[in-house]
């Protein structure tokens, strides 16, 4: 359950990052605009100049003073449509500007802080899962060399500090050289993968244990090291295994049977003695 929420809380951290960089892409674009309408609009008000200088007196007769009337009226002219609310248009944009960044900052502020909270998940979940790995990698061995009388095996990488990438049962028979399990027989690859199924169950131990012929393909060695390692966990849990193998029924408690009688199926049982 905890694992559960962990996960359903990365995701809707994962999605509020995602919106947030489409958002900050949105408010960039419209920051950038405001800036250049901004930009255009100062520089109309430069060609301007200081609308707010006061008059001066210009000394000089008429004659003169109309002259440099006609001379401002001709500058004025080629200035063109003048834009009076420049001004105004200009304070709003520099004010949605200023809104702009600093939503712009709240946003990245937010994403940086999630960022944070979505690597320490990682890094926990990483950790957890590696020692997980390392905690079934033991029980593994133990469980291997209990079958096998001796030899290693081990769960590795296919990619070392990869926990994305696959995972790999190695082992290392008695007298052998490391192996990959593909490399291993049918029988022994069986052994092995019930011994990875108890390993993986060892961390949260079940109150039973199903098994549906897992032993068709084992020798009479190998059923008897089996039925061994299965008496040890039915100490402390029940063991059902569904098996046509005489070696691991006759180390049962009690065995089901199923016979044709009269043309219909009847269950008989049996209990065994001997085993205590």
């Amino acid at each position: 359950a905890s694992r559960a929420k962990e996960e359903a809380e990365l995701l809707a951290l994962r999605e509020r990052r995602r919106e947030i960089y489409r958002e900050l892409e949105k408010k960039r674009a419209s920051l950038f605009r405001y800036e250049r309408e901004a930009a255009e609009i100062q520089g109309e008000l430069s060609a301007l100049g200081d609308v707010a200088k006061p008059a001066e007196l210009v000394p000089g007769s008429p004659e003169v003073l109309q002259g440099r009337l006609r001379q401002i009226e001709r500058e004025l002219a080629s200035l063109g449509p003048v834009n009076l609310r420049a001004i105004e248009e200009y304070e709003a944009a520099l004010a949605e500007v200023n809104e702009l960044k600093d939503r712009v900052a709240t946003l990245e502020r937010e994403k940086e802080e999630i960022e944070r909270f979505i690597a320490e998940i990682e890094r926990k979940k990483r950790e957890k899962f590696l020692d997980t790995l390392s905690q079934v990698s033991q029980e593994l061995n133990r469980l291997f060399v209990r079958l096998f009388g001796g030899g290693e095996a081990k769960l590795a990488l296919a990619e070392p500090g990869n926990i994305a990438s696959d995972l790999l049962i190695q082992v290392r028979l008695p007298g052998k050289e490391l192996r990959v399990l593909d490399a291993l027989s049918g029988g022994e690859k069986t052994l092995v993968a019930i011994a990875f199924v108890l390993a993986l169950a060892a961390g949260r131990p079940a109150p039973f244990y199903l098994l549906d012929e897992v032993d068709a393909a084992l020798d009479r060695a190998n059923s008897e090291r089996l039925a061994g390692l299965l008496r040890e966990y039915a100490k402390n849990a029940q063991v059902i295994v569904v098996s046509h193998n005489e070696e691991l029924v006759r180390h049962a408690d009690r065995i089901y049977g199923v016979v044709l009688r009269h043309g219909a199926s009847e269950v008989l049982g049996l209990e065994l003695v001997g085993h205590a």
